[in-house]
């Protein structure tokens, strides 16, 4: 129970507070699959951005005005997958959601989900490290 726990209570922005996970195998295996999953992903459709990544796996990305808490919304419609995104919101966001859509799809496809600032900005959790390690991919494939 502690293990699940404590691996998002861990902020993937700071490599310093993973350290507990060289004493912990199990827990950096499971850090390292998430990220070789996000770092797969995105290599194998050769994609330069989030939105293309999510065109390559189906799911149809729009633009919508919504609400400032809400960055977004993942659903779908019979076999069709939309991620739609709050339109006020700046590039740098609008990637980091549809990377945070790309990560819902690949772990839940098919159940829908809002997507809240709070869900979005905070870097804990499955979703997140995912979503972050495609971003962090790509901005290695841009250089």
């Amino acid at each position: 129970m502690i293990v699940s726990r404590r691996l998002t209570d861990v902020s993937i922005n700071n490599y310093a507070s993973l350290q507990f996970l060289n004493r912990q195998p199990k827990l950096k295996i499971e850090h390292r699959h998430i990220q070789d999953q996000a770092y797969a992903l995105t290599r194998q459709f050769h994609s330069s951005t989030p939105s293309e990544l999510a065109g390559h796996l189906g799911i149809r990305v729009d633009f919508q005005p919504m609400p400032d808490p809400i960055y977004g919304y993942y659903i779908s419609l019979y076999d069709t997958h939309y991620a739609v995104i709050n339109s006020s919101l700046s590039d740098e966001i609008n990637d980091s959601t549809i990377a945070y859509s790309v990560a819902h799809h690949f772990y839940d496809k098919g159940q829908d989900e809002v997507f809240l600032k709070a869900n979005i900005d905070t870097p804990y959790g499955m979703k997140a490290l995912f979503s972050s390690s495609i971003l962090k991919c790509l901005m290695q494939i841009k250089s």
